[in-house]
């Protein structure tokens, strides 16, 4: 028993740091976890927990939701846990992996980088798949590493078991996998062995039992979507984005890309005088800048699937390299640049639990504020007639609105300008009995209409088709009354007395 004790106290006073980092990682995690409401994407991430095969995405997150939903129900805090947890446990392997790779001071500040990075917050507390795909990416490159340098199997059955869970967590995944098999070759070189291609194979041929569903998707997405051709600019708000997240202050984000640049300057600096640290870069780089670069080109090329949230993945290899590049620098240079970095990205921590964004959408793409949508629900309940009806104008509402009146309201109405595609698909919109053109709402039947405009944003900015429906009503109907509830517009129409019934 004393030898049991005097063991944790040496291991608590040898690591209490890096744990105590550890429990500020995890706590800021789950604060608040269920503090917001479901969002658009969140209620598809419901819809699929409930079905996990009757969707054309990666699967193997939306079966863990299944089970995990089975066991702790639908609420706004159970459906996000996994994300925090899956999060967190790749904050704990970058630090693994930077004590491998570099040293535990470099190890400890990259940990740091990601564990305060409100990008990583962000999908901490988002339940989608992108905090899971990070971990299994994040895992499978520790145990890559642990692989080449033993000669024990186990290493690359645990590699492609993990790699397994990955590719079929997220289709950016390939692109991880081929960039690691790009590494091997080059570190490797005339000394490659089966076991190192060996696990490559497996896992390619396991993903090829999905591939049909993969092609699916693949092809809707290159007949169009919602996504831009990157700009020539995009790496650098992503290299920025990964510090301060979607959250920073306008004048930050200059500074953290020209801090990137120089001291990603300081890392190859270090590196041509002998430093040390050369296998170590060459694999961060394989691993961050190969990938991000392949996106980047494809989508300049073909169709664009370059989007910042999508990129979490490699973000692990870019925090380590960034942090190499810091401890290559001067002692008070280096002081300076630590003590910068943590301000920024606590700030920008300040900003994200405050629900404050400044930059323009290419910094944000496809990533909203989350906007309290039980309230505009509540008033729904309270004020809406049997004879009534209720019709939205943007998705970013309409779905999160379903849900939780599912069991309080009527059915709710889509209203749409036909000739303006859709905003979350980027196709034009097809009529159906609950998806109406508005030029036909005149002719529903109902003694009031309620119409909840909308943008995706929650600063009350409306989209294109909502604008258009609501110059179309207000011609057509009489407008009796009018309510803003968190940025969603509330507009009351009865038909006008030449119109009847």
């Amino acid at each position: 028993m004393p030898q049991i004790k005097n063991r944790i106290g040496v291991f608590l006073k040898n690591h209490w740091l890096i744990l105590a980092l550890f429990s500020i990682f995890f706590l800021i995690r789950v604060y608040r976890l269920g503090g917001r409401d479901f969002w658009f994407d969140e209620i598809g991430s419901l819809s699929y927990a409930e079905h996990p095969w009757q969707n054309w995405n990666a699967p193997f997150y939306w079966i863990i939701l299944h089970l995990w939903t089975r066991l702790f129900g639908f609420s706004e805090l159970s459906l996000r846990l996994p994300s925090a947890i899956f999060n967190f446990l790749s904050v704990v392997f970058v630090y693994k992996m930077g004590k491998v790779i570099f040293n535990r001071q470099v190890a400890i500040f990259a940990a740091a980088l990601i564990g305060l990075s409100a990008f990583h917050l962000w999908y901490a507390q988002e339940a989608r798949d992108y905090s899971a795909v990070l971990f299994f990416g994040t895992f499978s490159s520790y145990l890559l590493l642990r692989a080449l340098n033993s000669k024990k199997i186990i290493w690359w059955v645990s590699f492609a078991l993990f790699s397994l869970c990955g590719v079929y967590t997220n289709y950016f995944y390939l692109f991880l996998l081929f960039s690691q098999l790009a590494y091997i070759f080059y570190s490797q070189e005339d000394k490659i062995l089966a076991r190192q291609i060996v696990p490559f194979f497996i896992i390619f041929f396991g993903f090829s039992l999905y591939l049909n569903r993969f092609l699916e998707k693949f092809y809707f997405i290159g007949n169009g979507f919602w996504i831009p051709k990157p700009g020539w600019e995009a790496p650098a708000i992503t290299f920025a984005n990964f510090i301060l997240g979607y959250n920073g202050l306008p004048v930050f984000y200059p500074l953290v890309i020209l801090a990137t640049v120089l001291v990603f300057l300081s890392a190859l600096r270090s590196l041509n005088k002998g430093g040390g640290g050369g296998p170590a870069v060459a694999f961060c780089g394989f691993l961050f800048i190969l990938p991000l670069l392949a996106i980047f080109i494809f989508s300049r090329a073909f169709f664009s699937i370059y989007l910042n949230r999508c990129l979490i993945l490699f973000s692990p290899y870019f925090y380590l390299f960034f942090s190499f590049g810091v401890f290559a620098l001067g002692k008070k240079i280096r002081f300076l640049a630590i003590a910068a970095m943590l301000v920024l990205t606590l700030s920008a921590d300040f900003f994200y639990f405050s629900d404050r964004m400044f930059m323009g959408l290419d910094y944000h793409l496809g990533s909203y504020t989350k906007k309290p949508v039980k309230p505009l629900v509540k008033f729904l309940q309270v004020n809406v007639a049997a004879k009534d009806l209720i019709a939205f104008t943007n998705d970013a509402v309409l779905g999160p609105a379903r849900y939780y009146g599912r069991e309080k309201l009527p059915e709710l109405l889509f209203f749409f300008d036909p000739k303006i595609p859709d905003s979350s698909w980027g196709r034009m919109i097809q009529e159906n009995q609950f998806t109406i053109p508005h030029h036909k709402v005149e002719h529903l039947n109902f003694e009031r209409l309620w119409v909840i405009y909308s943008g995706w944003e929650r600063d009350g900015s409306l989209d294109e088709n909502s604008l258009s429906v609501m110059k179309s009503l207000g011609m057509a109907l009489k407008l009796e009354g009018r309510y803003l509830i968190d940025g969603s517009y509330v507009f009351v129409y009865r038909k006008s007395p030449a119109q009847g019934d």
